[in-house]
């Protein structure tokens, strides 16, 4: 799946490139962007009160805008690791992602669009803890639908805000985390 998701990525990369050196009328743009996120995950009873529910990450994504309508990117993210004690019990989670967003930019003046995205990612958390029997890691399909709004600084450069939720391929009687709500902040830039 990882090496799928690679390999995909590295295509809408150089996509842009290759359409824009054929046809410069197609409106076809590059975008780069980087976000900073709080992430809150809803846990299962029992879990809510021993493993860290919000965790800090960082999203890398590259892809292609077209004709200022719409967005495909590939993204990579990364959770900070966030310690919790309960009693004697430390645990410790992460966790770290991978996919495909569909943004759709709606204009509101010249320099400011809001943005309504529906996309799909890997997840896989891991755990880790003083005692042997929570560890382990957990691995996710996640339906992703976001809201945000984009306000281009110039013809290059965009600062964005997203939320997100994640609804994830849950099964109660094996996965402790059920959904995920992220809120971000970041920049894009446009070549």
């Amino acid at each position: 799946m990882k090496k799928f998701i690679m390999a995909l990525a590295s295509a809408i990369v150089l996509f842009p490139n290759s359409v824009k050196a054929q046809d410069d009328k197609a409106g076809v743009r590059g975008v780069l962007g980087i976000e900073v996120s709080v992430d809150r995950a809803q846990l299962s009873d029992g879990y809510d009160s021993i493993v860290a529910d919000t965790l800090a990450s960082v999203t890398v994504s590259a892809g292609a805008k077209v004709a200022d309508a719409f967005s495909l990117t590939a993204f990579m993210q990364k959770s900070a690791e966030q310690e919790q004690t309960y009693g004697p019990l430390s645990t410790t989670a992460s966790f770290y992602a991978a996919g495909m967003d569909f943004t759709g930019h709606v204009s509101v003046t010249e320099n400011f669009d809001f943005l309504l995205g529906l996309g799909f990612g890997y997840y896989n958390f891991k755990l880790d803890s003083n005692f042997w029997y929570l560890s382990g890691t957990e691995d996710h399909v996640g339906l992703r639908i976001g809201a945000g709004v984009e306000y281009r600084l110039n013809d290059s450069v965009a600062l964005t805000g997203m939320v997100r939720y994640i609804a994830f391929d849950y099964d109660e009687y094996v996965d402790a985390v059920e959904n995920m709500a992220e809120a971000s902040v970041g920049l894009k830039f446009y070549f």
